[in-house]
């Protein structure tokens, strides 16, 4: 593409690059002037700091002390003062967000609302936009909990009645446990295995090489006892090994991928299994 003859105070010169030259600027500081309709008296100025600027009756000895000041680029200030944004706005992180009113407080953006509600701003967005009253805005949602058949407000709630922490139920709940066990203190109970006593169900959990979780499981989904040893990886594939039948090989490996792993050797047993080939054993 040819350049384009460009004329600046009466005289014509071949391009903008050989314009940019006689004013002593770069071509991008020219081009961006040309293109932002600047007067031509404004093309050849040397972008400079460090002049002085007025804010709110404060005199700041550059752009960029007053930019550091209000928290912002000195860019993007510069920028809205060359398009006469109002001095009022200059400090302000992002132009398109808008003032909120909520009770009689001015808050300079939902975000800001948000954050004094106690709230992600994607929750108080949703509850603006469905209209809901301003003193709903900072509701701390609670989720209804049945337990045996009773319905509770909350896990805190449950908690409280269950006699337990709210940090212990949750974590019994995130791990599926069921029901009857949301309650548990910190005994466990016997149970029998193909006519021997186990004094908890996590020593007979440790004694099939499975979780007290996935044990605890089987027998409250009525699996036949002689399943509850079944260690497999996704297709669950059973071994048809307990702990104390595993071959020696296979408890051998197990011990040394534990310390090398630094985790438990049933731990490090069920790992090994889920990568065996059962029908090669």
């Amino acid at each position: 593409m040819p350049n384009k003859k460009i004329n600046y105070g009466g005289k014509e010169f071949n391009s903008q690059a050989a314009l940019a030259k006689f004013l002593k600027v770069s071509p991008s500081i020219l081009g961006l002037r040309i293109r932002e309709n600047l007067p031509e008296s404004s093309w050849g100025e040397k972008k400079s700091n460090k002049k002085k600027i007025k804010y709110q009756g404060k005199v700041f000895s550059s752009i960029n002390e007053l930019a550091s000041y209000l928290d912002i680029s000195s860019a993007v200030l510069e920028s809205r003062i060359k398009r006469k944004v109002s001095e009022s706005k200059w400090h302000i992180k992002n132009l398109n967000e808008k003032k909120i009113i909520f009770q009689g407080e001015t808050f300079n953006s939902i975000k800001s609302l948000s954050k004094f509600l106690g709230i992600s701003k994607s929750t108080l967005d949703k509850r603006i936009k469905k209209k809901l009253p301003q003193e709903r805005w900072g509701e701390v949602a609670e989720y209804k909990i049945f337990y045996k058949g009773q319905q509770f407000n909350s896990q805190k709630e449950l908690a409280k009645f269950l006699k337990i922490s709210p940090i212990t139920l949750r974590g019994r709940i995130a791990r599926d446990l069921p029901e009857e066990e949301w309650a548990n203190d910190l005994q466990d109970y016997s149970v029998k295995y193909k006519g021997e006593e186990f004094s908890s169900l996590k020593d007979l959990a440790d004694h099939l090489g499975i979780s007290r979780q996935t044990l605890s499981k089987r027998i409250n989904n009525n699996w036949p006892e002689k399943r509850w040893g079944e260690v497999g990886g996704g297709a669950f594939v059973s071994t048809g090994y307990t702990w104390e039948e595993a071959p020696k090989h296979l408890k051998e490996a197990a011990e040394k991928l534990a310390i090398g792993l630094n985790i438990p050797v049933l731990e490090a047993y069920q790992l090994l299994l889920e990568k065996l080939d059962f029908g090669k054993i």
